[in-house]
């Protein structure tokens, strides 16, 4: 699972550098739908520390691999994003799906392993409450 995270990670990066030489995107300078745009410094304060704190969280927690991966793929996906932050002022967005404004691979990185995550972790307290009982 790890190596396939990884993969993810070189092909957005891959991708993203093909698109801003070739094809077309566009470049975000917020976060989500462009909010924050106005202030690329905060944007990326920001970005940097909650990527460092997801992870220190990753080296501290003692849990299973799925988690692991879970809050791994956010991890890469914001490395990923932040990279562009840091070399094009902004995001690198080069997905378009028909109703949802343009995106990239890390973006579902950090979406789908966040999503991944909260259910991972309701499984969990789910099995400790069962246990329990109800009265």
């Amino acid at each position: 699972m790890m190596i396939f995270l990884f993969f993810l990670f070189v092909a957005d990066r891959v991708l993203k550098l093909y698109f801003v030489n070739y094809g077309s995107y566009v470049l975000n300078p917020g976060v989500a739908f462009g909010i924050i745009g106005a202030n690329p410094g905060l944007v990326q304060i920001t970005h940097i520390f909650l990527t460092c704190v997801l992870v220190l969280y990753l080296y501290k927690i003692d849990s299973n691999i799925q988690v692991k991966c879970s809050i791994l793929a956010v991890i890469l996906g914001s490395i990923s994003n932040l990279l562009d932050r840091f070399m094009y002022n902004g995001v690198v967005d080069y997905i378009d799906v028909w109703i949802f404004p343009k995106f990239n691979i890390a973006d579902l990185m950090v979406v789908f392993g966040a999503l991944l995550l909260i259910i991972f972790e309701l499984n969990e307290y789910y099995k400790k409450n069962k246990s329990r009982g109800t009265s």
